[in-house]
């Protein structure tokens, strides 16, 4: 293990599925004012590449936080820490492929390219978190990533402070948000099943509870305050207010849920529930449903 640098600040790190409410709880602990929210720093590159604007409504490269990043790649130097080739923050392909890699990696089973990449994915992050934080004046970094693999690299390396926190929402509720999006109710609730059993695993496997938080959407909902302070203490911070006002700061998040950029109260979106059929409920008990909401922390149903 790396010895952790002395301008490396803490980060926390939210996992689960989408549609689960870790937007929200990103942009309200990023609204303590000791800590910064980047959103899903994972897809940076994108956000890079396009130009597109973050939660404050301003392109990456006019963006207060982002403007200096998006100058170095239009330098060409993509890798930050000034690396002669294009680094990206993790491995790139998609999250099906990142599950594959992470196998191979637990097993020791990782290929030649995938060691060789570890140490400039590192040093990119690093680099990346270091600007953010010298940028922002913040000693803790919010990261919604919520993939697995990133999470395993920042950990692997040593070099980080992580606080993991998992946010799972009730399977009914998660299915109902999808079926807003257009997606169907057995393969939302694969999907939901899916990511977040593999979540629990690898939060199982390496005792990430000892320093991280584990709570479903629907007590934190409840019970905002309680949730919040455990997080941010667990990171070194005192509880402070803001983070229930967080729409009076200027974020600035990458990808996340738009539509929790906008001004709107944290409020119980699991009303919703009584909008699906009794089919897509009855798809939902067959499928284990019930059983894989107790099973995950996130109530009944």
């Amino acid at each position: 293990m790396t010895d952790k640098p002395d301008s490396t600040p803490t980060v926390i790190y939210i996992l689960g599925a989408g549609a689960s409410g870790t937007t929200v709880l990103s942009m309200m602990l990023g609204a303590h004012p000791e800590a910064v929210c980047v959103g899903e720093m994972s897809r940076i590159d994108e956000w890079l590449a396009w130009d597109k604007p973050d939660s404050s409504g301003e392109p990456m490269s006019r963006s207060e936080l982002w403007r200096e990043l998006a100058a170095d790649r239009e330098d060409g130097q993509l890798g930050i820490h000034r690396s002669d080739r294009p680094v990206p923050t993790q491995p790139p392909r998609g999250r099906g492929q990142n599950t594959q890699v992470l196998r191979r990696i637990l097993k020791g089973r990782e290929t030649p390219a995938e060691d060789q990449l570890f140490t400039d994915i590192v040093a990119r992050n690093l680099a990346i978190y270091r600007h953010v934080s010298s940028r922002s004046g913040a000693k803790v970094i919010v990261d919604s990533s919520k993939d697995l693999l990133r999470l395993h690299y920042l950990l692997a390396s040593g070099m980080f402070s992580v606080v993991p926190v998992w946010m799972v929402r009730n399977g009914l509720a998660y299915i109902e948000s999808k079926k807003r999006r257009g997606g169907r109710a057995p393969l939302s609730t694969m999907r939901w099943i899916g990511l977040n059993r593999r979540v629990e695993s690898h939060w199982r496997r390496f005792r990430l509870g000892q320093s991280g938080t584990h709570l479903s959407y629907e007590s934190f909902v409840k019970d905002p305050e309680s949730n919040l302070t455990k997080i941010v203490e667990s990171a070194g911070l005192a509880w402070d207010p803001a983070m229930l006002n967080y729409h009076e700061r200027v974020q600035h998040l990458i990808a996340g849920s738009p539509h929790r950029f906008e001004p709107k109260p944290l409020s119980d979106f699991n009303k919703n529930v009584s909008n699906l059929s009794f089919t897509d409920r009855a798809s939902f008990t067959m499928m284990g449903g019930p059983y894989w909401n107790r099973r995950f922390g996130a109530g009944s149903g």
